[in-house]
């Protein structure tokens, strides 16, 4: 049985919905304020494209830059800051008043100083709490006892370390032992990577002219330890870190002298990792590696 309804009734939820739909409108008139496309590409002083950054403007919406290193983002009217973030580049801003579509925009991103691939030795290197016998050394330490002995010499003061070399100097063919066993049952590593050879498990410091003054630091760990490649660490490990790089062109030349006529000369010198340079040559040549001059017999370049 239907019941009618009279207009008195009706009418106030009239009134009522009226008043929902008119206080809704500002939303809806919000919600429809034009969006433009605003679209470029990202790339490297050099002109590369740089693919896989992501670009954002604060409004919630991101893009990502494709192979070509071009990318499309949504932005209303007014002005907004371009926030262009890579992993490998330092992160770029700029300044945007829209008021229009935009499909020319580049930005160009400065990569950062550091190699071509990150090199990570915490993997075979023992942090503080790790329960383990090791001595460490920092570039200072090497820097006031390398006098241009071989590093086994250069390791004498570590715990455990004996030495000796054929010659009966601390030059030429030399020889390291740890806890009284030869180094070829000793884990030897720079940067994380394997040095010993497979002929028979050892490392010849002489065959690196000038070693250490090309490394950072190192780590001498007494034990089997936390290697993890190469030769099995029977004994102990070894590990060195090759010399940092700089933010700024650096040039560095030695001098030096000693008994029985001895003398040494190094040079080093870097250009600075986070500017791109083109040479005329289309090469750009880093000396890294120091250069070690002997002042007798005929003239030899040792790297």
């Amino acid at each position: 049985m239907y019941q009618r309804v009279s207009d008195s009734a009706i009418a106030p939820m009239a009134r009522l919905w009226l008043a929902l739909q008119v206080a809704g409108m500002p939303g809806a008139l919000l919600a429809q304020e034009p969006v433009f496309a605003v679209g470029g590409v990202v790339r490297t002083l050099s002109g590369a494209p740089v693919a896989g950054a992501t670009v954002s403007a604060g409004t919630g919406a991101t893009a990502q830059t494709d192979a070509d290193g071009r990318f499309t983002l949504p932005l209303p009217l007014g002005r907004h800051v371009l926030r262009v973030s890579h992993p490998a580049h330092e992160t770029a801003t700029r300044e945007l008043d829209i008021t229009g579509p935009l499909a020319d925009l580049e930005v160009q991103l400065t990569p950062l100083p550091r190699f071509a691939e990150e090199v990570v030795v915490a993997a075979v290197r023992a942090d503080a709490e790790a329960p383990m016998t090791k001595r460490e050394m920092d570039r200072r330490e090497i820097e006031s006892l390398n006098t241009g002995q071989e590093m086994p010499f250069l390791l004498k003061e570590v715990p455990s370390v004996t030495q000796y070399s054929d010659s009966g100097s601390s030059t030429g063919y030399s020889y390291i032992y740890l806890r009284g066993i030869p180094q070829t049952r000793m884990n030897v590593t720079l940067d994380g990577v394997p040095l010993n050879e497979p002929e028979d498990s050892a490392f010849y410091f002489a065959n690196f002219g000038d070693f250490a003054n090309a490394i950072e630091s190192l780590q001498v760990q007494r034990g089997v330890g936390t290697s993890t490649v190469g030769a099995a660490s029977f004994v102990g490990s070894i590990n060195f870190a090759s010399i940092d790089l700089k933010d700024k062109a650096a040039a560095d030349v030695r001098l030096g002298g000693g008994s029985f006529g001895t003398s040494r000369i190094s040079a080093a010198c870097q250009p600075p990792c986070n500017v791109t340079s083109r040479p005329t040559s289309g090469v750009t040549i880093s000396l890294l590696a120091p250069l070690t001059l002997p002042t007798t017999g005929a003239p030899q370049a040792r790297y």
